[in-house]
């Protein structure tokens, strides 16, 4: 009876990205998050340059709630060390456009990165939710983390796109291989059902933990988080600013129940 349904997994990285990195000793918040590992100011080359380009009205247009209290660019390198994958965590076209095409007058030598790697994810704040309004202040460090690698992966992280879609495949077959699809049938459910999960890769024990689960019942909440603390140990922690660190994923799950 697992095999019922078929699964679709989707895991794109936090603070726009899906993958949050949170070292052992902060909290899971992202503004504090922020304040200490990229030191975010009204004053730096960031925002002064940036101000140049982001007007007060575009700014106040930024979508920042409770739940996204900042914009974050992020960017990956390809083998040449060009900037690709540039992206924001921003639903609004106009914004996400602007902020990346200032971005791109940056010459690589201009941002300093402390680390080139294809395998790391880039990041910096430009937006910050303050007095419950949107305001330009940008990161003065870009951060930059590395993906764990999972049981499987280890031939797959000749880039940073490659390893997460082989990470990410990973453990949907294994959800998917082991969900107990008759929960969903007895509580009544059908069609398309949302599951979703957070969990932190322990760079200590190389396993998930933490874990929170919203589902449509307790039933489906409680197997999904059996299913994930057995996924199997990974080869590899993540890295924050080229340190090992825990490292949070978020997994919006879609179960079409057949």
């Amino acid at each position: 009876m697992k095999k019922i349904f078929t699964l679709l997994f989707i895991c794109t990285l936090y603070y726009g990205f899906s993958q949050q990195i949170r070292t052992q000793d902060s909290v899971a918040n992202k503004g504090t998050f922020w304040e200490k590992h990229s030191k975010p100011s009204f004053e730096n080359t960031y925002t002064n340059h940036f101000k140049q380009f982001l007007n007060s009205s575009l700014i106040a247009s930024a979508d920042v709630s409770k739940s996204r209290k900042t914009i974050i660019l992020q960017f990956n390198l390809d083998k040449n060390n060009k900037i690709i994958n540039l992206r924001t965590n921003s639903k609004n076209k106009k914004l996400n456009n602007s902020i990346i095409n200032a971005f791109l007058l940056f010459s690589l030598e201009e941002l300093n990165l402390p680390e080139k790697s294809v395998l790391n994810n880039y990041a910096l704040q430009i937006i910050s939710r303050e007095n419950n309004k949107p305001v330009l202040k940008c990161s003065s460090i870009l951060i930059y983390t590395t993906p764990a690698i999972f049981d499987g992966c280890k031939n797959s992280n000749k880039n940073y796109s490659t390893l997460m879609k082989c990470n990410n495949r990973k453990v949907s077959e294994f959800i998917s291989s082991n969900f107990d699809s008759s929960l969903a049938k007895r509580a009544g459910l059908s069609g398309t059902i949302s599951i979703y999960a957070k969990f932190v890769i322990n760079k200590d024990t190389k396993r998930f933990t933490d874990i929170k689960v919203k589902a449509p019942n307790d039933a489906l909440k409680f197997e999904t988080k059996r299913i994930l603390y057995n996924f199997p140990e990974i080869i590899k922690h993540g890295y924050l600013m080229g340190k090992p660190a825990n490292i949070n994923y978020s997994l919006p799950i879609k179960q079409a129940i057949r």
